[in-house]
């Protein structure tokens, strides 16, 4: 592979930067799109499409090269011309000549085709050559980035498409994070409009400093009775006067969604009473929306760290030191599995997560938890017998956050997957009883890739012989056992087994054989096994 000219690798650098520090989408817009023509020789249109979910259609959002009045009018269905393909896919797609483009192009709808060819000034729409790029952030495409060639005698090659790929990875994440912070805004915006509107059907009863505690105030006068906020696991979230809450549960919703309780002690409520109750309601509702609403942005802000120090970071490190003081109090990382979200917000509750930050990754809750909290943890854990708890080591300093973070991960996922022989009584487990996970982590993932494929390659598309082989490796080599796992006669594992060292043409006696397959099926993903 042809490496990028240090130029190229600089502006890519610079560019990712800029898009890393973009809250609206705008500006991101115009990074991508002013970087797309500089950067790739001969682009003279450029565009980006975002993915609308409710319409299921792809829609541009800003470009270089066109008239937006008229491109803004079409809309692509996923798998619609070399955009829609490109969505589909998950790929990026090179068009290198005008005959690939207008096969691309074939499934192009009349409308779609003539807003683009009025968009383009060119009624032939002659595109030489073109690219389609994704944006894609973890399993989820958000749009896809356009760059076409019309007037130059330059076909785009896989160089070209390899920087359009590195400015869509980096411009994927922006387009996310612009999204997101937009439509926080948008909500915050709508609740305090929404809370303004409370405010005058309430009247006086209301205070302009409006909050739970104020609410329950108000409402405790009127009634002259307690009153207490409980959130949907019933524990309290603010109250007004002590007393025994006994008397009134009301259920506070916004649609069809519970969001808590309104607990009001003392004896049945009077008509006016009631009337206080039903305009405190929807103000009480509100304000769990904004708290889940900033409850949101905190574990968006708190996950889009880990995902960064995941990375490598420089920077995610420091802005943990920062904000945990990671370099002065000693510190954990941690993955949590099998708890539900309720279960883990009891776990919240108990930390306060005020040295906590933590993502959902790998269907696992990965957190940084401070030392001391090491109790409440365990705590829980003994109240949760369904969850797995994989503890990594006390450290200090932001040097090993990075490493703490993969290693407890990659314990997790061996021990979901089962390809490692943990007892099933096993509750939590600690990394350092696992020392070769740390040391799995530190080969590099293409390393792992060529392993698993020479060791492994005759049977990798073959899941019953994969299955086998992990079932009589956590057996000890024994076929009865392995048997039991697998529901099936001695016999049949026996045949399995034989007929695996043929194919893989080695001794499955030889325990230098054993080692090496035993290696690359901890290394071999699930899903991985046809695209190895």
């Amino acid at each position: 592979m042809t490496p990028l000219p240090v130029h190229v690798l600089e502006q890519l650098l610079a560019l990712a930067r800029r898009l890393t520090s973009r809250r609206d989408l705008d500006s991101v817009l115009e990074d991508l799109l002013d970087g797309s023509l500089k950067l790739i020789p001969g682009s003279d249109f450029a565009c980006v499409f975002l993915y609308n979910v409710e319409e299921n259609v792809l829609f541009p959002v800003g470009g270089v090269g066109f008239e937006m009045a008229h491109m803004q009018h079409v809309r692509l269905k996923p798998g619609e011309s070399m955009t829609g393909q490109a969505f589909v896919q998950k790929r990026p797609l090179l068009l290198p000549a005008p005959q690939a483009v207008r096969e691309a192009q074939s499934n192009l709808s009349p409308e779609n085709d003539r807003w683009v060819r009025l968009a383009v000034h060119r009624p032939t729409n002659p595109v030489r050559s073109s690219m389609a790029v994704p944006l894609i952030v973890g399993d989820r495409t958000v749009g896809v980035l356009v760059i076409d060639n019309y007037d130059t005698d330059r076909d785009f090659n896989m160089v070209d498409l390899r920087i359009a790929s590195a400015m869509a990875d980096h411009a994927a994440i922006a387009v996310a994070n612009a999204q997101d912070y937009h439509l926080a805004n948008a909500l915050s915006h709508e609740l305090q409009q929404t809370l303004n509107v409370q405010h005058q059907l309430v009247g006086s009863i209301m205070s302009p400093a409006s909050s739970f505690s104020e609410i329950l105030r108000t409402l405790a006068d009127v009634i002259h009775r307690p009153v207490a906020v409980l959130d949907v696991d019933r524990e309290v979230v603010a109250e007004h006067q002590s007393g025994a809450l006994v008397g009134k549960l009301v259920p506070i919703r916004t649609g069809q969604t519970l969001l808590g309780y309104l607990a009001i002690g003392g004896e049945r409520l009077s008509r006016t009473e009631l009337n206080a109750v039903e305009q405190a309601a929807p103000l009480i509702a509100l304000e769990f929306m904004k708290r889940e609403a900033v409850e949101r942005e905190q574990n968006r802000v708190r996950a889009d760290l880990i995902y960064r120090i995941l990375d490598n970071d420089r920077s995610a490190l420091q802005d943990a030191d920062r904000a945990f003081h990671l370099s002065t109090e000693p510190w954990m990382a941690l993955a949590i599995g099998g708890a539900s979200d309720s279960d883990f917000r009891l776990l919240g509750k108990a930390l306060l997560f005020d040295r906590v930050f933590a993502a959902h990754i790998e269907c696992a809750r990965l957190l940084v938890v401070g030392f001391s909290q090491r109790t409440p943890v365990m705590k829980w854990a003994v109240s949760h017998p369904d969850a797995v708890l994989i503890w990594g080591e006390e450290r200090q300093g932001i040097e090993h956050l990075g490493d703490e973070l993969r290693s407890v991960l990659a314990l997790w996922k061996l021990v979901s997957r089962g390809s490692l022989p943990v007892s099933e009584a096993a509750h939590y487990l600690h990394l350092r009883d696992f020392p070769e996970v740390s040391w799995l982590e530190t080969v590099p993932e293409h390393l792992r890739r060529r392993f698993v494929r020479q060791v492994m390659g005759p049977v990798l598309d073959d899941a019953q012989s994969v299955d086998t082989l992990k079932a009589w490796l956590l057996s000890n080599r024994s076929h009865r056992e392995a048997a039991e796992v697998l529901h099936t006669h001695p016999n049949t594992v026996r045949y399995r087994i034989g007929r695996m060292s043929e194919q893989l043409q080695r001794d499955l006696d030889d325990d230098h054989v054993i080692v090496m397959l035993w290696l690359a099926l901890l290394w071999l993903e699930p899903k991985a096994a046809s695209e190895l």
